[in-house]
């Protein structure tokens, strides 16, 4: 095979390529759309979930647990985050 026709293979593959990767173009751009849109719910989703379970402590921990003792906020949380001694 001949230099000039390999030049011309090599050609017609860059336009084949470039002609599918438009194509695709589109495509692709609307999974970023959908994946974007996505990370932003779960975002706002964890941040409600956060400022809902700060209002409970805050509410379990002014109730207290009629005993006396502290509410759950100090004794329960701290319990689980202390790291176990094993």
């Amino acid at each position: 095979m001949s230099a000039s026709v390999l030049r011309l293979d090599a050609a017609k593959s860059r336009k084949v390529i470039a002609a599918a990767m438009s194509n695709r173009l589109p495509v692709l751009a609307a999974e970023i759309r959908r994946a974007h849109a996505d990370v932003q719910e779960a975002a706002t989703t964890a941040a409600e979930r956060a400022i809902d379970a700060g209002h409970a402590l805050r509410r379990k921990d002014s109730a207290g647990t009629g005993n006396g003792s502290p509410g759950f906020a100090r004794t329960a949380l701290w319990r689980s985050a202390r790291p176990s001694c094993t």
